[in-house]
């Protein structure tokens, strides 16, 4: 198996973020550059924990083992979309395990002892990143980063520091270990439908802390895919 193709490393294309029933969007999509670790960022219910578990679903279906971490009391507020034609009876569901964390030192424990972890995901997939730059579960219902103090503000972003340091160590490890890359993805909540472009408009210092976390997590994960507005779900 040739190193650096996509059947020995997943490597992520526009279309895994999309259902492969519209080929007209996928057609239009540009392709994403490598290394492709990603970030999906936009305001709340914009569909992002849905893109998530339509990705899992795609790297499931190329026969890799999904880490998918979330608060259980997000997941349960929200309307998960499902792709067309996949049902929750799937068997590639399987496939994927899906972790409930609610609080910072949750999450930092749980990557920490990741290469403890069988079997080894080949992919971890996180859902609303934001949430775990607070300290404990109590304020994990917070969805974006607020205007803040500037001592908070560094402390904030040095606990993201540790969480996308301490994720991308244990993605390293796993995939040594594996011989193929662990892919990682995650979503992150702005608060004000999307990154500051300096174009004015919405809470300016609520948009500039969106724009420097962001900014701190494409270190991470380099590639940045922003959704602008909100899905709407036709009634039954």
């Amino acid at each position: 198996m040739q190193t650096g193709t996509y059947t020995d490393s997943f490597h992520l294309r526009p279309s895994d973020l999309v259902s492969s029933t519209n080929p007209g969007l996928q057609k239009d999509l540009t392709p994403f550059p490598s290394p492709n670790n990603c970030i999906i960022s936009g305001p709340k219910e914009c569909g992002k924990t849905s893109i998530l578990f339509h990705l899992a679903h795609r790297l499931a279906a190329h026969d890799r083992r999904v880490l998918f971490i979330t608060s259980k009391s997000a997941l349960e507020e929200g309307q998960l979309l499902l792709p067309e034609g996949i049902s929750h009876i799937d068997n590639l569901w399987s496939m994927i395990s899906l972790k409930y964390v609610e609080s910072t030192s949750d999450i930092l424990r749980l990557l920490s002892l990741l290469h403890l972890a069988e079997p080894l995901p080949d992919a971890i997939l996180i859902d609303n990143l934001q949430t775990y730059c607070f300290h404990s579960s109590t304020t994990d219902h917070h969805r974006g980063m607020s205007s803040d103090a500037p001592h908070q503000h560094k402390s904030k972003d040095a606990l993201f520091c540790k969480i996308l340091a301490v994720l991308k160590d244990s993605a390293d490890y796993i995939g040594q270990k594996k011989g193929r890359t662990c892919f990682i993805a995650a979503s992150f909540t702005t608060t004000s439908g999307g990154r500051d472009t300096g174009g004015g408009g919405g809470n300016s210092s609520s948009s500039s802390g969106d724009g420097r976390i962001l900014h701190i997590c494409q270190r991470w994960l380099p590639i940045m895919c922003d959704i602008k507005g909100k899905v709407t779900i036709p009634s039954v």
